[in-house]
């Protein structure tokens, strides 16, 4: 007998891995992707670099465990990439970690999509 349900609906028992492999793509690899894109084009200009990431970072969330993983490394990640150019002065470097918001980039139907609006994070990161 197979431990099929043994989690209930955790997102790691899930037959289909094509959506966890995208969530660790987008919030790991193009995350470390982009800051190289990024440096490269900017080469010795003052620039900012603002990485989203989540408040998810700090725990998992229940049925969300691949997601919330994924942010922990963006958040880190971001962290070891300010540290890195913070003596160069060229780069500001920020990392967000809102807590809810209202983005349709989950389509987990445990996850609420209620919360702050995108533009609103933005603009209160920037200010």
């Amino acid at each position: 007998m197979a431990n099929a349900g043994i989690l209930h609906n955790s997102d790691i028992e899930v037959s289909d891995m094509k959506p966890l492999q995208h969530t660790i793509d987008v919030n790991t690899y193009h995350v470390a992707l982009f800051c190289k894109v990024f440096l490269e084009m900017i080469k010795d200009k003052k620039s900012a670099l603002i990485v989203d990431s989540s408040s998810a970072f700090l725990t998992f969330m229940p049925r969300a465990v691949t997601y919330s993983a994924s942010k922990a490394f963006a958040t880190y990640f971001t962290q070891g990439v300010y540290t890195e150019l913070k003596d160069a002065g060229l780069v500001d470097v920020q990392c967000l970690c809102p807590f809810a918001t209202a983005t349709n980039i989950v389509s987990n139907p445990y996850i609420a999509l209620a919360g702050t609006p995108p533009r609103k994070v933005v603009k209160s990161s920037l200010n």
